[in-house]
């Protein structure tokens, strides 16, 4: 800001006395925009480690419910494609329920973990 006002001092920048413009406007965001890219491109590096840093990710859990030998026997394979199928439906209807009654009771806190439990408890 003082840059700003030191610069139109010196300058004396004729566009302040005038009203602002939508193409002002986007002209202004742009150029922002773009000195900030440039600005920040040499640190990119620096900034990917920081966000890394800042934000924590668990690593995607991994869970093979078909195992590979299965897929050898057709019958036993479409059989747990089957069972986990189910599965699959009864945990979906059971989102889609509580989702349901968290809407009409306005409580968030009992549907986040319906998932976690299932996967949990295999």
């Amino acid at each position: 800001m003082a840059l700003y006002f030191g610069l139109h001092m010196i300058f004396d920048f004729s566009f302040v006395d005038e009203p602002i413009k939508p193409m002002g406007i986007a002209l202004c965001h742009s150029i922002f925009n773009i000195a900030t890219t440039v600005l920040l491109l040499p640190f990119s590096n620096q900034l990917v480690m920081l966000a890394s840093k800042t934000i924590k990710t668990e690593p995607e859990r991994q869970i093979a419910f078909l195992d590979d030998r299965i897929f050898e026997m057709p019958s036993i394979a479409i059989g747990e494609c089957e069972k986990l199928s189910h599965e699959m439906a009864e945990i979906a209807w059971r989102s889609v329920s509580e989702a349901i009654n968290n809407i009409f009771d306005g409580s968030e806190d009992k549907g986040f973990c319906l998932l976690e439990d299932k996967l949990e408890n295999t």
